[in-house]
C-alpha cells in the first residue's frame, strides 16, 4: 500500500488577548491512504477456503449425523460422503466456483454400501453432474445453502434418485 504523507500546514495562529502579540505555532500532520489495489485472487482464495473449512450443521440438527452435516476440506482430493445413513457413502469431491458464490459437490465411486444400496446400478450413474450445489454468499456470516440435486442415470439425465434429499436446507458453521 502507497502511504503518502502530507504535511498539510505549519502554521502560526495571531491570538490577541489584552493587546499583547502572542502567537502560537501548530503543526499538523496528515496520512493518505491512496491504495485501490485489491486483495490477490489468490489470498482471497485462501480466505474462503479457510471459511468453508470444517463442520456444517444443518439448521435444526442437534448434532452432526449423516443428512444433517457437512465436513468441508478443500485441500483433500477426495473425501468420503454419507449419503444415506448405513447404506450408501461415496467417495466424494468439491469444486469451488468463487465467482458465482458457489460450492459444487461430485462423486467418485460407492465406497460402502448396505444392502439397499447395493442393489443400484451405480454404473450407470452420471459423475459428471453434481450431488448438491452448495451456496456460499453466507460464509462470512457461517452459513451455507445446499440445493441437493441428487443422483442422476447417465443416459436420461431427467431421471434422479433422491438419495441423500436430507441434505436440503440451510446450514450453520459449528466449532469443534
Amino acid at each position: 500500500m502507497k502511504y503518502i504523507i502530507i504535511l498539510l500546514l505549519v502554521f502560526t495562529v495571531g491570538c490577541s488577548t489584552n493587546n499583547s502579540d502572542k502567537v502560537d505555532e501548530v503543526s499538523v500532520e496528515t496520512s493518505v491512504n491512496t491504495s485501490t489495489a485489491k486483495e490477490s485472487p489468490a489470498k482471497e482464495a485462501t480466505d474462503i477456503k479457510n471459511l468453508l473449512a470444517g463442520r456444517w450443521l444443518k439448521e435444526g440438527a442437534s448434532e452432526c449425523l449423516c443428512g444433517e452435516c457437512l465436513e468441508i476440506d478443500l485441500n483433500k482430493d477426495i473425501e468420503d460422503f454419507c449419503v444415506e445413513s448405513n447404506q450408501i457413502v461415496v467417495s466424494s469431491y468439491y469444486q469451488l466456483d468463487e465467482k458465482n458464490q458457489k460450492l459444487y459437490l461430485y462423486f467418485k465411486e460407492p465406497t460402502d454400501l448396505g444392502s439397499g444400496g447395493a442393489r443400484l446400478a451405480w454404473d450407470s450413474f452420471d459423475r459428471k453432474s453434481p450431488l448438491a450445489v452448495i451456496d456460499i454468499s453466507g460464509v462470512q456470516n457461517k452459513i451455507l445453502k445446499v440445493d441437493w440435486k441428487g443422483f442422476k442415470e447417465t443416459k436420461d439425465r431427467n431421471k434422479s434418485y433422491p438419495f441423500g434429499s436430507n441434505y436440503q436446507g440451510s446450514y450453520q458453521k459449528i466449532e469443534k
